[in-house]
């Protein structure tokens, strides 16, 4: 079974034998992205941001109705 995560992992670790057997159920990559790498990121994100000078916060929020649903873009 492929999914996009094994995708990934594939063409990001071609010699890879772990990667290359890798599959996951979609349900159980969402609940990772979500719980595990967001959560991760976003941790590193804000300590990042704490840790430096002066900083400004400017986001970019698109007039196209359907792109304002499924992203904000945030620059820092």
């Amino acid at each position: 079974m492929h999914t996009l995560a094994g995708d990934l992992f594939r063409k990001m670790l071609p010699d890879s034998k772990i990667a290359a057997k890798f599959s996951v159920a979609e349900i159980r990559s969402t609940y990772f992205m979500k719980f595990g790498v967001t959560v991760h990121t976003k941790r590193m994100l804000v300590n990042r941001v704490k840790g430096s000078s002066p900083f400004v916060v400017m986001f970019n929020e698109s007039l196209d109705k359907s792109n304002q649903e499924k992203q904000m873009d945030i620059h820092v």
